[in-house]
Order: structure tokens, then sequence, then C-alpha cells
């Protein structure tokens, strides 16, 4: 039995290809992976999701486009444009951390006053 990447999983459909293939919770196979990433100090977690997302053939849509399909990139579309995308999206995702991490650690943030209602 071969593993095949799922048409419809979150991002690439690497952990909802597996967790079908092995007939395992998708959520449980999700949480192993952000675990594992966590672990390794996310950059070869990352490698890692990436590497395996472009060694797994992806299996043909079983339905219409759904909702979530459509943030996705086109499974059929070369390796080299799917490792763009990614890279782009990740670093799309980092200048929105930055922006997180800019407002919260800003002097004006009052995060004392945010905790302890009394004051």
């Amino acid at each position: 039995m071969s593993i095949h990447r799922a048409p419809d999983g979150m991002l690439l459909g690497v952990c909802k290809g597996i967790a079908q293939s092995r007939n395992l919770p998708v959520p449980a196979v999700r949480l192993a992976v952000v675990a594992l990433t966590m672990i390794t100090g996310f950059w070869p977690g990352i490698a890692l999701y990436i590497l395996t997302a472009a060694l797994m053939e992806a299996s043909a849509p079983q339905g219409g486009v759904s909702e979530e399909e459509r943030f996705r990139p086109d499974p059929r579309a070369g390796r080299a444009r799917l490792m763009r995308d990614l890279k782009e999206r990740i670093l799309r995702m980092d200048k929105r951390i930055q922006r997180m991490e800019d407002q919260v650690v800003r002097p004006d943030f009052h995060w004392d006053k945010r905790w302890d209602k009394r004051t």
C-alpha cells in the first residue's frame, strides 16, 4: 500500500494522507507532526515535512473543490513552484507573527493592567 497526499488536506495533505493510509485519526497525526517540528527546533521539522510532501504523490480529488482546497497550491504544479509557494507562505506567516510580536511587546501595551483587573 502506497501513501499519497490527500487533496483535501490542510496544508499539503501529508498528515491526512499518512493518517488515511494507516487508519489513524488525522488530528493525532497532525499533533505528532507539530510536536516533532517543535522538538526539532522548527526548521528540521519543516524541512522534513516539505521533503515528505515533495516525495509523496498527490491522489486524485474525490468530489468538488472544497473551501479549504482553494487556499492550497495546485498539487499538479511542478515541485519547484510548490516549494516557491510554500516559501512565500512561510515568509508571509513570519511577517504576520512579527507584526503580532511587535504589537504585544510595545511599551504602551501594559500587560500588568490587562491581566490584573484590580488596577
